[in-house]
């Protein structure tokens, strides 16, 4: 099992701090099967 508890992230710009998660929480059991990925839009922004 994967557990994460309380997750937050923050991107910093100058000196602005933009939070974009708060708090989250997720749980994989075992047996589970979990893809994360990006979007296209973010992918062709970064090349």
């Amino acid at each position: 099992m994967i557990q994460l508890k309380d997750i937050t992230k923050a991107y910093q710009m100058g000196r602005v701090e933009f939070p974009v998660l708060h708090g989250l929480d997720l749980v994989i059991n075992d047996g589970e099967m979990v893809a994360i990925m990006r979007s296209a839009a973010r992918q062709a922004h970064r090349q």
